[in-house]
Protein backbone atom coordinates (compact mmCIF):
# COMPACT_ATOMS: atom_id res chain seq x y z
CA UNK A 1 0.00 0.00 0.00
CA UNK A 2 2.86 2.10 0.92
CA UNK A 3 4.93 1.89 -2.57
CA UNK A 4 1.73 3.52 -4.71
CA UNK A 5 1.43 6.09 -2.25
CA UNK A 6 5.24 6.86 -2.74
CA UNK A 7 4.74 6.76 -6.49
CA UNK A 8 2.09 8.93 -6.56
CA UNK A 9 3.72 11.45 -4.94
CA UNK A 10 6.68 11.54 -6.58
CA UNK A 11 5.01 11.76 -10.01
CA UNK A 12 3.44 14.79 -8.47
CA UNK A 13 6.12 15.91 -7.57
CA UNK A 14 7.83 15.84 -10.84
CA UNK A 15 4.76 17.67 -12.61
CA UNK A 16 4.28 20.44 -10.22
CA UNK A 17 8.64 21.09 -10.70
CA UNK A 18 8.15 21.52 -14.87
CA UNK A 19 6.23 24.21 -14.84
CA UNK A 20 8.58 26.34 -12.09
CA UNK A 21 11.75 25.37 -14.76
CA UNK A 22 10.12 26.39 -17.60
CA UNK A 23 9.02 29.94 -16.41
CA UNK A 24 12.62 30.65 -15.27
CA UNK A 25 13.97 30.32 -18.87
CA UNK A 26 15.89 33.28 -19.89
CA UNK A 27 15.45 32.94 -23.51
CA UNK A 28 12.88 35.78 -24.41
CA UNK A 29 16.18 38.22 -22.66
CA UNK A 30 19.25 38.85 -24.98
CA UNK A 31 22.24 38.78 -22.83
CA UNK A 32 24.86 39.95 -25.37
CA UNK A 33 23.08 43.55 -24.97
CA UNK A 34 22.36 45.77 -21.77
CA UNK A 35 19.75 49.09 -21.96
CA UNK A 36 20.39 51.84 -19.39
CA UNK A 37 16.83 53.73 -18.44
CA UNK A 38 17.29 56.72 -16.61
CA UNK A 39 13.91 57.67 -16.09
CA UNK A 40 10.64 58.12 -13.77
CA UNK A 41 8.95 55.52 -11.87
CA UNK A 42 5.27 55.57 -13.09
CA UNK A 43 4.75 52.26 -10.63
CA UNK A 44 5.93 49.81 -8.64
CA UNK A 45 4.42 46.43 -8.29
CA UNK A 46 5.58 44.29 -5.66
CA UNK A 47 4.11 41.05 -6.50
CA UNK A 48 4.52 37.45 -6.75
CA UNK A 49 6.42 35.55 -8.34
CA UNK A 50 8.44 38.76 -10.02
CA UNK A 51 8.34 42.36 -8.96
CA UNK A 52 8.07 44.62 -11.82
CA UNK A 53 9.19 48.62 -11.97
CA UNK A 54 7.47 50.55 -15.29
CA UNK A 55 10.11 53.51 -16.41
CA UNK A 56 9.11 56.54 -18.26
CA UNK A 57 11.93 57.26 -20.39
CA UNK A 58 12.88 59.39 -22.81
CA UNK A 59 13.89 57.89 -26.67
CA UNK A 60 16.93 59.16 -27.84
CA UNK A 61 16.12 59.73 -31.45
CA UNK A 62 12.53 60.86 -31.53
CA UNK A 63 12.34 62.68 -27.95
CA UNK A 64 9.10 60.77 -27.27
CA UNK A 65 8.45 59.31 -23.72
CA UNK A 66 8.59 55.56 -23.49
CA UNK A 67 7.08 52.91 -20.60
CA UNK A 68 9.70 50.10 -19.91
CA UNK A 69 8.48 47.20 -18.40
CA UNK A 70 11.16 46.22 -15.94
CA UNK A 71 11.74 42.91 -14.22
CA UNK A 72 12.72 42.17 -11.16
CA UNK A 73 13.53 38.78 -8.80
CA UNK A 74 10.90 37.99 -6.04
CA UNK A 75 9.48 39.88 -3.48
CA UNK A 76 11.20 36.84 -1.37
CA UNK A 77 14.84 37.72 -2.99
CA UNK A 78 14.31 41.47 -2.73
CA UNK A 79 13.31 41.87 1.39
CA UNK A 80 16.24 39.33 1.73
CA UNK A 81 18.39 42.53 -0.13
CA UNK A 82 16.90 44.85 2.81
CA UNK A 83 13.89 46.54 0.29
CA UNK A 84 10.37 47.14 1.46
CA UNK A 85 7.49 47.24 -1.02
CA UNK A 86 7.98 51.03 -0.55
CA UNK A 87 11.78 51.41 -1.16
CA UNK A 88 10.47 52.69 -4.38
CA UNK A 89 7.69 54.75 -5.61
CA UNK A 90 6.39 56.44 -8.53
CA UNK A 91 7.68 59.53 -9.19
CA UNK A 92 10.74 58.53 -8.07
CA UNK A 93 13.91 58.98 -10.60
CA UNK A 94 15.82 55.59 -11.07
CA UNK A 95 18.92 54.25 -13.37
CA UNK A 96 17.83 50.47 -13.84
CA UNK A 97 20.49 48.55 -16.09
CA UNK A 98 19.42 45.21 -17.57
CA UNK A 99 18.96 42.92 -20.48
CA UNK A 100 15.96 43.67 -23.14
CA UNK A 101 13.72 41.40 -24.45
CA UNK A 102 14.65 40.15 -27.99
CA UNK A 103 11.40 41.25 -29.22
CA UNK A 104 12.84 44.64 -28.69
CA UNK A 105 9.67 45.98 -27.78
CA UNK A 106 10.69 48.12 -24.14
Amino acid sequence: MKKPLIAWTAALMLVSVAPILAHHSPAAFDRTKQVKLVGTVKEFRWQNPHTWIEVVDKDEKTGQDVVWGVELTSPTYLVRAGWKSNTIKAGDKVTVVGNPVRTGEP
